[in-house]
């Protein structure tokens, strides 16, 4: 993250949100992302394994948004439709709007 690095201002409102969200982690999970101690590679991996191991077999799809429509259909049951699947986030599209603002 970011927001240790750089000092921001940021709306009450969301200085609030991010607090209760930061507190939130704390209690439930045991870290502090905001924390420069805070691995958050090794947080995600723990994560994704709790909710692997809480999700009954068949009833979790993991997979790549590189991997397009095909494996989302497939696990629905539903055809592919016809149109590319949604990219919205890719490198260049952040890259574009980091500079805009």
């Amino acid at each position: 993250t970011i927001f240790p690095i750089v000092p921001m201002e940021m709306p009450e409102k969301f200085a609030n949100f991010s607090e209760g969200f930061r507190q939130k982690l704390i209690s439930r999970h045991g870290f502090d992302m905001y924390s420069a101690d805070t691995n958050l590679q090794e947080v995600y991996t723990a994560w994704n394994k709790e909710v692997e191991d809480y999700v009954k077999p068949g009833n979790l799809l993991i997979m790549n948004p590189k991997d397009g429509w095909e494996p989302l259909c497939k696990f629905l049951d539903i055809p592919v439709p016809g149109e590319p699947f949604p990219s919205s986030n890719s490198k260049e599209a952040f890259g574009a709007r980091m500079l805009k603002e």
